[in-house]
């Protein structure tokens, strides 16, 4: 069903399958297991980590699929301990999911609650829980286009929301704006991509601190859309060319706080320097993880989480990777803890590193 693709695609850190290896048997110190600890089960799966600014840098979301419906996770001590966040005002129809999640400057949390059901072709929609308010509050859908869903969320510093969107029938692409305060939804201009492969899909939004707006779209690359302007550039300069033979699946967008952009993508993964034009491959140490990612019928193989310094982990089908200024990427020891399946990793503004796992999330000492 189109949905399962677009949560897969949309979001790399969404319902994703790696390995968490044991490298030594002395230093389980090294992590602790919540408790209680949210774990993914027969009653549900755990999506993604949403770390939170830095209004309360302690403070990291997990959402989860479970059989009663919809729910965030909350821990305010850098993920030592959980307990459910606010579900009043979500659907509890277990036939909905929550899909991408933002947060914007303020610490107000954005998601897509995204139909499930094959036999319902309910519309895709964006929910808000306002910082410090107990009560999720569903957005207008007025503007959207009906059977239409949702692949990709962005918020700038105005508070405005872009959706990206793609068609039931997976031919057109489109992306709209919610303006702060705003009754209905407003069509954006996208990248022209007559001459490009199909089908399209805008896998990752993100806008930078300059209020520029980057699309990666399945099939044709990355496209910048400058603050005040209605013309796309495209934006592939030093990326791989995605072909029939060698598709490139563009995973995932991120800047760190220096303004500098990277992708993740089953080609690895690719640095665009804040003002550059050209991306740049950081690569040096994952050859291993990309020959699999490649070679994987999963592409939602690599998931990226930065640090408040500049550190970046990485989430791959071998466990994960760490990367400091530039070097070269290293595993991170997960000695003592036992080989279980990773679905999302994210670092909170504390710079803690958490594991969401099949026995429950792990949080670095």
């Amino acid at each position: 069903m189109i949905i399962d693709n677009i949560i897969k695609k949309s979001c790399a850190s969404l319902f994703v399958l790696g390995v968490l290896y044991a490298y030594g048997a002395d230093a389980t110190a090294n992590w602790t297991l919540s408790e209680p600890s949210p774990k993914g089960d027969a009653s549900g799966t755990l999506a993604t980590m949403l770390a939170a600014p830095a209004t309360d840098p302690k403070v990291i979301y997990l959402s989860s699929f479970l059989n009663d419906g919809p729910i965030f996770y909350e821990s305010t001590d850098d993920c030592k301990t959980w307990q459910p966040a606010v579900k009043e005002g979500l659907p509890t129809d277990t036939a909905v999911s929550l899909g991408s999640a933002v947060t914007d400057g303020m610490g107000n949390i954005y998601s897509v609650v995204a139909n499930t059901n094959p036999l319902n072709a309910a519309q895709d929609t964006v929910f808000e829980l306002p910082i410090g308010q107990k009560t999720w509050i569903q957005k207008t859908i007025v503007g959207l286009p009906v059977g239409w869903q949702i692949s990709a969320l962005a918020v700038d510093s105005s508070y405005a929301i872009y959706a990206a969107m793609i068609s039931s029938d997976l031919q057109s692409i489109a992306i709209y704006k919610l303006g702060f305060g705003a009754k209905n939804w407003i069509k954006q201009t996208v990248p022209s991509l007559e001459n490009m492969g199909s089908p399209f899909m805008i896998t990752a939004l993100e806008i930078d601190k300059a209020g520029d707006l980057f699309a990666a779209i399945e099939n044709a690359g990355v496209y910048k859309l400058t603050a005040g302007n209605n013309t796309w550039s495209e934006l592939n300069d030093g990326l791989p060319v995605s072909t029939t033979t060698n598709p490139v699946f563009l995973m995932q967008l991120l800047p760190d706080s220096n303004n500098n952009l990277y992708l993740v993508s089953n080609y690895g993964v690719f640095k665009l320097a804040s003002g550059s034009t050209t991306w740049v491959t950081e690569n040096q140490g994952l050859d291993d993880v990309i020959a699999e990612a490649q070679q994987s019928a999963n592409i939602e193989t690599l998931s990226l989480s930065i640090t408040g310094n500049g550190a970046l982990y990485l989430q791959t089908p071998k466990g994960v990777m760490y990367l400091q200024n530039d070097d070269v990427w290293n595993s991170v020891p997960v000695d003592g803890v036992l080989p279980f399946d990773i679905y999302a990793i994210a670092t909170n503004n504390n710079d803690k590193l958490c594991v969401s796992t099949s026995k429950g999330v792990f949080v670095q000492n």
